[in-house]
């Protein structure tokens, strides 16, 4: 399980698929990372991702395991982090 920061800026209502696109801006800096953890979108073959709304940066405290985590570092096992003590709220 991978975890990418990104801003959830737009979305496109395609009505005759009967779905919503959602466009996720993250700095193009971090495009390597992006593909190497989501891979590339291939004609005729779907990506399941997960979507999690995030706190703000400057709200950032999750408890896991009785540990506060400061989340104002973005890096991958910090998100990573986030998004498992999310999951385990579900």
């Amino acid at each position: 399980m991978s975890a990418i920061e990104g801003q959830f800026v737009t979305f496109k209502h395609i009505s005759t698929r009967g779905v919503i696109q959602m466009v996720i801006e993250a700095p193009e800096t971090s495009a390597p990372e992006v593909f190497a953890h989501l891979g590339y979108p291939r004609s005729g073959e779907s990506l399941y991702v997960a979507v999690v709304r995030l706190c703000p940066p400057d709200e950032r405290v999750v408890e896991t395991h009785h540990k506060e985590l400061e989340m104002n570092d973005t890096s991958p096992e910090t998100l990573n982090a986030l998004l498992t003590a999310k999951m385990e709220e579900l």
